[in-house]
């Protein structure tokens, strides 16, 4: 927040964002629910006409200080998890990471990735030079975030896109693992839709339950996912309600 001139206000701005979501869940009795805080890598502010490699993010030292205020902030205001979402820089996602890890609480890992012409799959970054989306790149993330990683979620990544991360983070990551897609491109100043077909969309993630054993399935963002993910999570809320 400190580029909104309100840096000094993000642990109160934290602690009552998790009470309104805390007393949420009393009220309507849910105490098996989770609530989960979230940590990004993405830049505190993206001025129009910037782009990739020249977005202002700060220094070092200043990321690294702000992701373990907000991780600290979240586990003191008493979240039961931290998501980490939309890993996708390189080295700065170790800044998340570590902070998260520091938290003391459970983390799920989530990361980024895209697909190009060539079918290859790259993180899905701010910089201009793409990044490949590697086993090695998924393993030194582990390792930074040790014990307390309890989960892998491919999020905020096209349907074509997720079935080929799938298969590179199941190559490293034995644990559970989530699948949330999305579909269509952000244009500034707003997110392009490009439906695809629900019955396909479907098959498709029944494919990766049943190859690559996904626990978690859901659509990053309900503004981004539009009418696609909500048939897919009312239809896995239905499978699920049958078969008790």
């Amino acid at each position: 927040m400190d580029s909104a001139g309100m840096g000094d206000k993000t642990p109160l701005g934290i602690q009552r964002a998790v009470e309104i979501a805390r007393d949420a869940i009393n009220r309507e009795g849910k105490s098996h629910v989770m609530l989960a805080g979230s940590l990004s890598t993405h830049p505190p502010e993206i001025p129009i006409g910037t782009a990739g490699g020249t977005y202002p993010w700060p220094p070092e030292d200043e990321i690294r200080a702000a992701y373990d205020e907000a991780a600290l902030t979240l586990a003191k205001a008493g979240v039961d998890v931290l998501f980490l979402e939309m890993m996708k820089e390189p080295e700065k996602s170790f800044h998340a990471i570590s902070a998260a890890r520091d938290s003391g609480l459970p983390v799920f890992l989530g990361l980024s990735t895209r697909i190009l012409p060539d079918n290859q799959i790259e993180l899905f970054g701010n910089s201009h030079e793409g990044v490949p989306f590697t086993t090695e790149v998924l393993e030194k993330w582990l390792d930074a975030g040790g014990d307390s990683i309890v989960g892998v979620n491919v999020m905020h990544t096209n349907f074509s896109a997720t079935g080929p991360t799938l298969d590179v983070v199941r190559k490293v990551w034995k644990g559970p693992l989530g699948a949330y897609p999305d579909h269509g491109h952000f244009k500034m100043p707003v997110w392009q839709f490009e439906e695809v077909d629900i019955p396909e969309a479907i098959d498709m993630v029944d494919s990766w339950i049943d190859k690559y054993d996904v626990k978690l399935v859901g659509g990053m963002l309900l503004l981004v996912i539009s009418t696609i993910g909500l048939h897919i999570i009312l239809f896995y809320c239905r499978l699920l309600w049958l078969e008790g």
